[in-house]
């Protein structure tokens, strides 16, 4: 019987003002205790979490996502962080190597806002939703630069051929 070792790998984006883009500041996983995961150059650290991917919301109008940590002083100042700011979420699902250390392959990658918590004495709810909701949330500024869009026109000359 062949094992498939799946794990996810959250990433936690900051925004910065100098660079007017967001930088990603954060990596966790949540793959086995005491170990820290290689991928693209960046060493993750554990956290104990479950993330449950992208489902839509009572209301029909987003899809959320949640991610589920133990509620300690340490999970709760990171996700109070993450719904105060808005801070963008990255979470990657991925294979991983015999010994969770390397990532073998990434499944998905969906971004997400942090945009609500709540918590008991068992544990926290993180609840992601997409950067752009129909209701509650706003459209983060963006610029059309050449880098996002491609090749952009210099002049509002029209002509015909």
């Amino acid at each position: 019987m062949a094992y498939v070792r799946i794990s996810n790998l959250l990433e936690v984006h900051r925004w910065d003002d100098d660079l007017n883009d967001w930088r990603p500041d954060l990596f966790f996983h949540n793959a086995e205790p005491d170990t820290v995961v290689s991928y693209g150059s960046k060493s993750w650290r554990y956290l104990p979490f479950i993330y449950q991917g992208a489902v839509r919301n009572r209301s029909g109008d987003n899809i959320q996502g949640a991610i589920i940590l133990p509620s300690n002083r340490l999970s709760m100042d990171y996700a109070q962080s993450i719904v105060k700011r808005k801070l963008k979420v990255a979470v990657y699902t991925c294979i991983m190597n015999a010994g969770f250390d390397t990532v073998d392959a990434v499944l998905s990658k969906e971004n997400w806002a942090g945009t609500s918590m709540s918590y008991d004495a068992e544990g926290l709810e993180l609840t992601l939703a997409s950067r752009i909701d129909a209701i509650s949330f706003t459209v983060p500024n963006q610029y059309l630069r050449k880098e996002i869009v491609g090749e952009l026109p210099t002049t509002g000359n029209i002509t015909s051929r």
